[in-house]
């Protein structure tokens, strides 16, 4: 059946009681302006304790509707905080890429040849990974600077419009099936080693999945403190925090700020956890301590002095440009 629509005032009295939920007629502007399904539906489950027989959530007791309106927020600044520092490493590593593509390729061959790629891999996925590209290029076609590099040299795009144009998903298969040297060097400018000191490609490919991941959630509007995802890829210096994330096996939001670390500056990267940092601080002000430590886990922090850990001199955090 249909799903019975309820007006701003049968909302506000069904989140009284039915939920018992606090609010009252001046939270309609904030159910108008934000939607009952983008607030209540969204942000429930930290202020939820138990379900009725009937499956319907039962919220904690004290409950407000200010408590949800205060982790939208929350999420709401964190969607943008998390998107302009994934965007930002996102550019930095296509165009160190495309420099080293570029560096690397004979000059007679272009990014179109089977040859260009890692010769470990079946022609048939680089093939289809060609195929993607050119795909993704005619999608983009009208965009000035791509008519320019193709009426001024011979139709063939350099690899730092490539680069640029395709989509994040498609980049990291490009680097993936890319022949060895460039992973390989990608995991020595960012350092990412394994247990032996060696270049650890599992790790740079995982960890920029997992960055285009959150980049799409937050593009896209969806909530993100709880993101999760499966496969988690662990972070060698994870273990100076001790046994408390070795449980885990889905990547959280914890994760990305690891391997943020590899990919910006000791300064930003200090000052990005910073940021966050008072952010979860200033929400821990406006809900109730049950429902702080559900959100909190949510991120997949276990504490929150992990983040002055992370971000301190404790942890390495060695970028270099070794071109």
């Amino acid at each position: 059946m249909d799903k019975i629509f309820l007006s701003l005032d049968n909302q506000i009295k069904h989140l009284k009681d039915d939920k018992k939920i606090e609010c009252n007629d001046c939270d309609k502007i904030s159910l108008l302006r934000i939607g009952y399904f983008n607030l209540i539906n969204g942000y429930k489950t930290p202020f939820t304790s138990s379900k009725d027989k009937d499956g319907n959530h039962i919220y904690a007791k004290g409950t407000t509707i200010n408590e949800i309106i205060a982790l939208k927020n929350f999420d709401d600044e964190l969607r943008h905080l998390l998107l302009k520092t994934v965007t930002r490493c996102e550019e930095e590593i296509k165009t160190i890429t495309s420099y080293l593509f570029e560096k690397s390729k004979k000059s007679t061959i272009t990014w179109k040849s089977v040859k260009t790629f890692s010769a470990n891999v079946d022609s048939c996925e680089i093939q289809k990974l060609i195929s993607r590209i050119q795909f993704q290029i005619k999608e983009r076609s009208d965009l000035e600077y791509v008519k320019f590099y193709k009426m001024n040299h011979g139709g063939i795009l350099p690899m730092w419009i490539i680069t640029k144009i395709i989509y994040f998903g498609t980049f990291i298969d490009l680097v993936e099936l890319s022949k060895e040297n460039i992973s390989d060097d990608l995991c020595s400018i960012y350092q990412l080693k394994d247990n032996n000191g060696n270049n650890d490609v599992k790790l740079l490919i995982g960890s920029l999945h997992w960055i285009r991941i959150v980049r799409n959630a937050c593009a896209h509007n969806e909530r993100i403190y709880c993101l999760e995802g499966a496969g988690r890829i662990f972070d060698l210096e994870i273990n100076k925090l001790g046994n408390r994330y070795k449980k885990n096996k889905e990547k959280k939001l914890f994760d990305l700020l690891l391997y943020l670390r590899y990919y910006m500056q000791k300064d930003d990267y200090a000052s990005f956890i910073s940021v966050f940092k008072d952010m979860l601080i200033s929400l821990e002000e406006k809900v109730s301590s049950y429902a702080f430590a559900n959100i909190r886990g949510g991120t997949g922090i276990k504490r929150i002095e992990d983040l002055d850990i992370i971000s301190g001199d404790g942890f390495d955090n060695n970028f270099q440009l070794l071109l």
